[in-house]
């Protein structure tokens, strides 16, 4: 059964033009990767946060050491226009395929920035707005490169070519204050403050706003591809948090230029979506965030808060 599989894969990375060399080189990883993280979880005594951690900073050197030359110049920062009125939001099999809670999120954009073009790209148009290398395409396709990942390559060259903001299909919104404050700033992510992770991951990637060819966001977006673009196994599942994390090292100028706003707060309405409907907890979070990063993979029909926001955006 696990030869037909792999063989399987391999009939499937042939047909995208991928070679046998990487195919096994792949697997080969996968098998030294398994065995390298149950090794560093005995050794935190089953801490899976903690071995997460430590899987993470491995790679964190690896990339280091790979883009080192090219991390040692430095790129001068200029100064550039107004920060653009665009919204990029991504469902590749197009808006009417997308499920009900990415729609309700989509409404909820609309609703709360009338003033902004809201661009959603998908796999027919994805190729107006950025030119991927073949060989991350054939990956894709290939199941080399995972939808998520696919979308961390698509939002950083996106941004370094046009600027604007890259939000994710499930960020409901619920007014438009912090985006009144990123407007006014070179860039803005959600910084990760308080968990066991910080020194590792320094952002959230799901809301990412920057203006057109901010170096940071530029190199970030570079190096991503680069790395996919060559690489045919994944170091880490957070690698473009990773990369950005270390890019941020050679910008520090950029990076404490940014309003300061924790990822747990945007957080806090995904925690109780599921509980009794509360207005007074309700309007408690909202307060404490613009943005709401929901879980697409809960399942919501009987949800009070879930018909409750889908009612906020007249659906």
């Amino acid at each position: 059964m696990l030869i037909k599989k792999i063989y399987s894969k391999y009939i499937i990375a042939r047909e995208n033009d991928l070679s046998s060399f990487d195919f096994f080189k792949r697997i080969y990883h996968s098998l030294v990767d398994s065995i390298f993280f149950r090794l560093t979880l005995w050794r935190v005594c089953n801490d899976r946060e903690l071995a997460m951690v430590v899987h993470g900073q491995r790679a964190k050197r690896k990339i280091k050491k790979i883009f080192r030359d090219r991390l040692l110049v430095q790129t001068e920062v200029k100064t550039v226009a107004d920060f653009p009125k665009i919204i990029w939001w991504s469902w590749l099999q197009g808006e009417n395929e997308a499920p009900e809670l990415a729609k309700v999120c989509l409404e909820s954009l609309r609703k709360n920035f009338p003033d902004y073009k809201i661009v959603i790209v998908t796999n027919d148009n994805l190729d107006n707005y950025v030119k991927l290398p073949q060989t991350i395409l054939d990956k894709f396709n290939a199941g080399w490169i995972k939808g998520a990942h696919f979308a961390d390559i698509i939002r950083l060259n996106l941004l370094a070519k046009y600027g604007g903001v890259w939000i994710d299909a499930t960020v409901f919104c619920t007014d438009n204050s912090l985006m009144k404050i990123i407007e006014k700033n070179d860039m803005f992510v959600y910084q990760n403050l308080f968990s066991q992770n910080k020194g590792l991951i320094k952002m959230s990637n799901w809301l990412i706003a920057s203006k057109k060819g901010n170096p940071y966001i530029v190199e970030s977006a570079e190096i991503l591809t680069s790395y996919f673009e060559k690489s045919c196994y994944l170091d880490d599942y957070f690698i473009c948090h990773i990369i950005m994390s270390i890019v941020s090292e050679k910008y520090p100028d950029i990076w404490n230029k940014m309003p300061v706003y924790n990822n747990t707060d945007p957080h806090m309405l995904q925690l109780v979506i599921m509980n009794k409907f509360s207005e007074e907890q309700y309007l408690s979070i909202v307060k404490r965030a613009s943005f709401h990063k929901l879980n697409r993979h809960l399942l919501l029909t009987d949800s009070e808060y879930y018909l409750y926001i889908k009612h906020s955006v007249g659906m």
